[in-house]
């Protein structure tokens, strides 16, 4: 099983499959990392309230507040792994070059239209500080790419290079007032200092929206205006520097694509994805420039880049993994018997084979550690459970046992249940071939 959304709203609990495959995401983002030269880190989950909303243009209502009555001090929640990087960076007594990688829960309070959005979730991000060459961005991108390609079932088709800051650098406000408003962008660019031909050539490049990374250095060559050119410089050399480590990956650029107007600082670059189920390819990783975060902090200006992948988002884009076999062994409890005494620590006692202090529990304990070492021989997982027998129907229906197997332990003869008869066969003769006097096989 995945998860169950919680009486919390958007909150869920995280069961087996979907906790499995988040650790193997994780573990494969971290080697990953590792092997780039970043170091893994893990900052502290809650963050001093107003020097963090201090720090972002993120509305304090769309963050999670803790508050510590006794102490009369308000938290919130970690709601940006890149803001507490950050942070932890502008702290520390003199900066440094560092390479930094993290895993940890995210908590955000998003729109609830978007399809699958939680408000918990399970975020990767990979980050630089002190290191200002474009080669930066470069290495993020490629190091998230090996990672990917570590994911069964996704593939990157690839990568878009934006730059909010062609707008802002004309009028401050501009790039969300272009984002936000709804107006003509030829309409907000006639308010600015550009020429005539500058803003036609600027007003195509938005409408043109995505175009090949060449085309879009040719547009662009024109335009005069050294705002504009310093901007766009800025995210070729980034592009460029992306296609030389990743070539043959398709590399865009998208003047419209302003998201992030109030984190980023300048480039910024967004991973498309491909996964069964899916007609088109789909952001779900993005990244950029964050060069003015440590200065939100402590005015220590720290170049900084990073780029987030939420590893919850990609754990449910994988295909599902081969069951696992697994065997529940249900053993009667003896007759008289219900108590936490004779029914419990069922796991441990059949492991150490101890006997019971009821009648007839050592002969059962034998006979469920003896077919637990049997199974555990041939890689099949299996769980003890002591029950009266009028309570094992509820085990044998519970959505949690579904496609589980059962071997039903009645004193000295068992018997194979498995709603796949081949698996049930299997079991059968395994257990068959491992037969000892402990216990006869009902078949």
């Amino acid at each position: 099983m995945r998860s169950i959304e919680s009486r919390v709203p958007r909150f869920f609990d995280i069961l087996d499959d979907e906790s499995r495959t988040l650790r193997r995401l994780e573990a494969c983002f971290i080697s990953t990392a590792e092997s780039f030269g970043f170091r893994e880190i893990r900052t502290a989950a809650v963050e001093v309230r107003d020097r963090y909303l201090a720090a972002t243009r993120v509305h304090p209502s769309r963050i999670f507040e803790v508050h510590r009555p006794k102490e009369g001090s308000r938290f919130v929640l970690q709601a940006d792994l890149a803001m507490g990087m950050s942070r932890f960076v502008a702290d520390l007594p003199s900066p440094t070059p560092l390479k930094l990688a993290q895993v940890s829960s995210v908590f955000r309070d998003r729109q609830l239209d978007v399809p699958g959005w939680r408000r918990q979730f399970d975020h990767a991000v990979l980050g630089t500080w002190g290191l200002p060459s474009p080669h930066a961005d470069a290495e993020i991108l490629t190091t998230a790419h090996e990672m990917l390609a570590q994911v069964p079932g996704v593939d990157v088709a690839f990568i878009q290079f934006a730059n909010a800051h062609v707008f802002a650098r004309l009028a401050p406000d501009l790039a969300q007032e272009i984002r936000f408003s709804g107006k003509d962008i030829e309409g907000l660019l006639a308010g600015t200092s550009l020429t005539t031909r500058d803003r036609e050539l600027v007003t195509a490049l938005f409408r043109r929206g995505r175009m090949p990374l060449a085309e879009f250095r040719a547009s662009i060559a024109p335009v005069e205006d050294a705002r504009v050119r310093e901007e766009a410089a800025a995210l070729l050399a980034t592009a460029a520097e992306t296609a030389e480590a990743l070539p043959g990956l398709p590399m865009y650029v998208n003047l419209a694509d302003l998201h992030g107007t109030g984190h980023y600082s300048g480039v910024t670059y967004q991973m498309f994805l491909t996964a069964p189920g899916r007609a088109e390819p789909f952001s779900m990783i993005d990244g950029g420039r964050i060069d003015h975060l440590c200065r939100a902090f402590n005015s220590r200006d720290v170049p900084a880049a990073c780029l987030g992948i939420s590893l919850t988002v990609l754990a449910n884009l994988c295909p599902a993994e081969p069951p696992q076999r697994k065997v529940i062994l249900l053993v009667e409890c003896p007759a008289g018997t219900a108590g936490p005494a004779d029914c419990g620590s069922a796991d441990a006692a059949a492991d150490s084979g101890s006997a019971d202090t009821a009648p007839g529990a050592g002969p059962q304990r034998s006979v469920a550690g003896d077919i637990r070492s049997a199974l555990r021989d041939h890689g099949v997982q299996s769980s003890v459970m002591r029950l009266p027998r009028r309570k094992w129907s509820a085990v044998f229906k519970s959505e949690f046992y579904a496609g589980h197997g059962f071997v039903l332990v009645e004193g000295d003869r068992i018997t194979v249940r498995h709603p796949d008869a081949d698996e049930r066969q299997a079991i059968q003769e395994l257990l068959s071939s491992h037969q000892s006097g402990t216990w006869v096989l009902k078949v």
